[in-house]
């Protein structure tokens, strides 16, 4: 049995993603897909476009078969930190044999070749690489200068994570084979639905849905959109978008709760005011500094980024810690998750039905808990692992919560929630 995982945020799913799942079934030629998705909250720092059971939905529908939630706290970490966590995650089930993944520069063996010297660091490396951050360059910059990358091919955001990939397969000593796919259609950071663009970007969609007043969205823009998503997904963009108010959240839609949150921590009776920000994952002194002196105030997210952001403070580094911050991530969490040899678990939120013959061979080889139901997770896991499940749990009762209070759609407690099967005779 061939087993291919993906690691993605499907955020929110479109034809790239498509194109993705299709070529990595056709390259491994796979039997089953197994996808590892973010939850609720996305690696650079801010709530999914639409929930994850939506984008499972989408997912299930164009050919994954089986989705995994990866745990919010790997979900929201740096590049490093949430690669690690999704092929841990990926080794741990001990079924899977090929990691597919997409990339700007699409040369496996050039990606391979980095993962190796940076798995080595050497003293050269290091110190190139300390040269580069003494001279101002950005982390990103630094590591592909001492990488000698004239080309800048480690400095795209693809080429990048696939690094990351590569590197923790080596790490865990891994037998899944990596496989990259040359990335295709819009730049990773186009923020414009063009007409002609066969393959648009998240990012594109995302700005697209979110920038008509009150979110209306009228029917040239409904073609628009649906243009750009593969044509399984339809119902379910049919589905959101025929409604009076379509649930498309964003990061300003959490600005109460993040202030609220901020204020609260910051304020003279507060213990963690004695002991300052930096007890929350991503967050430097520098950092806490600044957001103790602007608190108490009232902020939108976006603008509290933009006033904090610095030469050495990015957007997404500041953005990722106002999340961990409002979800109450600690930075000693985020390293006793990233020391675990294993994932602490595995929460399927859905598969398609055909694919049940993929159950049987995950439960002889897996090397950590399966939680199809909920209500058994106490039974299966450890107290530190349940403790890391209900982190998961909070931030999407969070997640719901500014839904309802925005749009009024109904809050369903995590407990409720069954996970997905798509049954695809009924389609």
């Amino acid at each position: 049995m061939q087993i291919t995982g993906i690691i993605a945020e499907y955020n929110p799913f479109h034809k790239g993603h498509l194109y993705h799942l299709t070529e990595a079934r056709k390259q491994t030629d796979a039997d089953y897909i197994i996808v590892v998705m973010s939850g609720d909250f996305m690696q650079r720092g801010t709530p999914a476009l639409l929930d994850k059971y939506t984008r499972t939905h989408m997912a299930l529908l164009c050919g994954a078969d089986l989705v995994l939630e990866l745990p919010v706290i790997a979900s929201t970490g740096s590049a490093e930190f949430f690669s690690h966590a999704s092929v841990r995650l990926l080794d741990s089930l001990g079924a899977v044999n090929s990691l597919f993944f997409g990339s700007e520069c699409g040369d496996i063996s050039k990606i391979k070749q980095a993962a190796s010297v940076l798995s080595q660091e050497s003293e050269e490396f290091r110190f190139r690489l300390r040269e580069g951050l003494s001279e101002g360059l950005s982390f990103p910059k630094a590591r592909a200068l001492a990488l000698g990358d004239e080309e800048g091919i480690f400095s795209s955001p693809n080429n990048i994570l696939g690094l990351e990939y590569c590197k923790s397969l080596l790490r865990l000593k891994s037998p899944m084979e990596p496989v990259t796919l040359c990335r295709k259609g819009a730049g990773y950071h186009q923020d414009a639905l063009d007409d002609g663009e066969v393959f648009p970007s998240a990012k594109a969609i995302r700005s697209f849905l979110l920038s008509p007043s009150e979110r209306k969205i009228s029917a040239s823009d409904k073609e628009k959109l649906f243009s750009s998503v593969p044509e399984a997904a339809l119902p379910v963009w049919e589905e959101i978008l025929g409604l009076a108010s379509p649930p498309l959240l964003e990061a300003d839609d959490f600005s109460s709760l993040l202030c609220f949150q901020l204020m609260r921590l910051t304020s003279f009776s507060s213990e963690t005011a004695q002991n300052d920000l930096t007890v929350y994952a991503d967050i430097s002194r520098e950092l806490s500094d600044k957001l103790s002196n602007l608190m108490p105030g009232s902020y939108r997210w976006e603008e509290l980024c933009g006033r904090l952001k610095t030469k050495e403070l990015t957007y997404t580094r500041i953005s990722r810690s106002l999340c961990h911050i409002l979800l109450s991530v600690t930075a000693r969490e985020q390293q006793l998750f990233h020391s675990l040899p294993t994932a602490p678990y595995a929460r399927i939120l859905g598969f398609r039905k055909e694919s049940a013959p993929l159950f049987p061979q995950l439960k002889r080889k897996t090397h950590t808990p399966l939680i199809s139901r909920l209500a058994d997770a106490k039974k299966i896991l450890s107290p530190e692992s349940m403790a890391f499940l209900e982190k998961d749990l909070f931030a999407s009762h969070i997640y719901q919560s500014v839904s309802h209070e925005r749009y009024g759609t109904s809050f369903q407690n995590e407990y409720q929630r069954k996970m997905l099967i798509v049954d695809d005779s009924t389609k």
